[in-house]
């Protein structure tokens, strides 16, 4: 079968899964089982290869069940106490990822992906996860940080929880939830939740949504509690080639932001989400004056066969000299990966590489050349929009490959099994950019006043 029309056939069969499998899905809705992602190495691209090929895979689905659970022993989530806080009457709830670096000086923090600063967005308390080693040392009032630690003794005391429990009379999937990291991260945050709820007329609760596991675990608890809330989930980013995880089911928000036509497009015809319920704005995130570098090798988030990249690479570059600029070439490593060992032992032999070719290929005559995406990512889609044509290596073509019978407004054409070459159909469909600065409050506020619940 065309690659492409095994894609789309992938997003049926995920989708049909979601409906049958309701009555299970519901009684383990945090479990990483059905977080049904392709775009890394993990429980969910291993669970997906099960539904969609049959595929007898339980020796890697054991190992990495085993390897989450180790750490989920080690890990421990919890909610710091804001002494300055004065609940009042908020009427949002912002739910996002913060890094040290967002903070400023004295406290305001600014929120990479909407581009909001909390200052600036009224009757708005935020909840804000962070990694113990980026806490700020200064916060306002209105910010409640949930952080995470390590530590033998919680290793020790879950693994004694967790045998007890094997021991007892509680159901496996209670144990299991109960002490995985999905858990831990839903318990938190919708304790904090709810203590916010109880305190303040809240009329909103937002975050960017990637459709994890217990992101849908606290939108699934406020539409089973707290009836009259809005729950809202912005697409911060652009959706995944093959997006799996973005299902509608139980536990997704009742109103989706989009950027995107295209976006919008998919989940509805796609991933059975109801058009009326998703807004298309322009992208909080992306601006007109933000752009990418052309000459240059974007690395994904996650690494694998790397020999074969570079193999590829290589070919790519023989073959297509004139259309790379290897003088100006440069690297940008994910901004997640920057202290990742295999990423940056990746980029050191592809430099090599890169010095190796430039002596047996002719220099490129133009001012530029095309850029390079290598593996699952979505700065292929802001390349595009850009109006860039876009070079794509990929191990796994099957999940990684922009289909132009999902994402019709690219044109794809292939090279070699494994390298792709993408132009842009039609602009502002993929990315809808404004050069304006929208205010977040400004889409709660009229949002609420068109939208019943």
């Amino acid at each position: 079968m065309n690659i492409f029309l095994y894609q789309k056939n992938i997003l049926k069969k995920i989708s049909d899964f979601f409906i049958i499998n309701k009555k299970e899905y519901l009684k383990n809705i945090i479990s990483n089982k059905y977080y049904l992602s392709t775009w890394q190495a993990g429980l969910g691209r291993d669970y997906v290869e099960k539904i969609i090929f049959n595929k007898k895979n339980w020796k890697e689905i054991f190992i990495k069940k085993f390897k989450n659970k180790l750490f989920d022993y080690l890990l421990k989530q919890y909610l710091h106490k804001n002494k300055k806080i004065k609940f009042k009457n908020y009427k949002y709830i912002c739910i996002s990822w913060a890094f040290k670096d967002d903070f400023s000086l004295d406290g305001e923090f600014h929120d990479r992906y909407t581009k909001t600063n909390s200052r600036c967005c009224p009757n708005s308390i935020w909840i804000l996860l962070v990694d113990k080693k980026e806490m700020p040392n200064k916060y306002d009032e209105n910010i409640l940080l949930i952080s995470n630690d390590y530590s033998l003794k919680y290793f020790l005391n879950n693994i004694f929880t967790d045998l007890k429990r094997k021991f007892s009379n509680q159901s496996e999937d209670k144990s299991i939830n109960t002490l995985s990291t999905n858990y831990k991260k839903y318990k938190v945050i919708k304790d904090a939740i709810n203590m916010v709820i109880k305190n303040n007329p809240i009329d909103i609760v937002f975050t960017p949504y990637e459709a994890h596991p217990y992101q849908v675990g606290f939108f699934s608890n406020i539409h089973n509690n707290f009836k009259n809330i809005k729950t809202i989930g912005y697409i911060h980013s652009s959706l995944p080639a093959l997006p799996t995880e973005y299902c509608f089911r139980e536990g997704s928000p009742k109103i989706l932001l989009t950027h995107g036509l295209s976006q919008k497009k998919i989940l509805t015809n796609l991933l059975n989400w109801d058009k009326k319920k998703i807004f298309n704005i322009n992208s909080l995130r992306y601006k007109i004056n933000n752009s990418l570098k052309r000459d240059c090798i974007y690395l994904p988030y996650f690494l694998e066969n790397e020999n074969l990249i570079f193999r590829e690479f290589e070919t790519l570059a023989f073959n297509n000299s004139e259309l790379l600029n290897f003088n100006k070439l440069l690297l940008r490593n994910h901004p997640a990966m920057k202290k990742s060992r295999i990423h940056n032992e990746f980029i050191k032999e592809l430099k090599n590489l890169i010095n190796k070719i430039k002596k047996q290929t002719k220099k490129n005559t133009q001012n530029f050349g095309y850029p390079i995406v290598i593996g699952a990512s979505a700065v292929i889609v802001e390349l595009l929009e850009l109006g860039y044509d876009v070079f794509h290596i990929t191990p796994k073509p099957l999940f990684d490959v922009y289909s132009p019978l999902i994402w019709d407004d690219i044109k794809v054409k292939k090279l070699s099994p494994n390298t792709f070459i993408y132009k842009i159909l039609t602009k502002n469909k993929l990315i809808k950019r404004d050069s304006k600065n929208q205010r977040l409050h400004d889409i709660f506020a009229k949002i609420s006043s068109i939208v019943e619940m």
